[in-house]
């Protein structure tokens, strides 16, 4: 269309550079699903890829409970 005149150069250039963004936010979108479904085969087998490599989610949990907990005993303490 361009070497037949009926576009300008400058809308040519335009409507290229939204064509190649749009091919990178394509190809970062089929990133995020396939690190999506990575994720969820992980978590079906049991596996934790994401957040803290030294503890499991349950023990994280449980450490967070017990400090709300200890928090709330602290809390009545105060109010007694």
């Amino acid at each position: 269309m361009l070497e037949a005149g009926s576009v300008s150069s400058a809308t040519a250039e335009k409507d290229f550079l939204r064509y190649e963004q749009a091919q990178a936010e394509g190809k970062k979108a089929q990133a995020l699903i396939a690190q999506a479904q990575q994720r969820f085969r992980a978590a079906q087998a049991g596996l934790q890829i994401d957040g803290c490599r030294t503890l499991s989610y349950s023990e994280i949990r449980q450490r967070e409970i017990n400090t709300e907990i200890a928090d709330l005993h602290s809390f009545v303490s105060l109010t007694k």
